[in-house]
């Protein structure tokens, strides 16, 4: 990854840890629109697709973790 796409990432997690989903998701979708392929990334955003109720786009986004990583957990 570059610099800018670690710092996103970064301060996407720090956000995600912390529980500010509001300024974690569109960091989080902005780095899949870069072609990112990191499965932490779609973890986090479909934890965060669960915690709003939207079940089966947190399904198609944890699989979507999967299919990058199978080992992924």
């Amino acid at each position: 990854m570059n610099t800018l796409t670690d710092e996103m990432l970064n301060e996407a997690r720090e956000n995600f840890i912390n529980g500010n989903y509001k300024i974690a998701e569109p960091i989080l979708s902005q780095l899949i629109l870069q072609n990112t392929k990191n499965p932490e990334i779609y973890q986090m955003l479909a934890t965060i697709y669960y915690d709003k109720g939207q079940f089966s786009k947190a399904i198609k986004t944890f699989k979507r973790a999967l299919e990058i990583d199978p080992t992924y957990t």
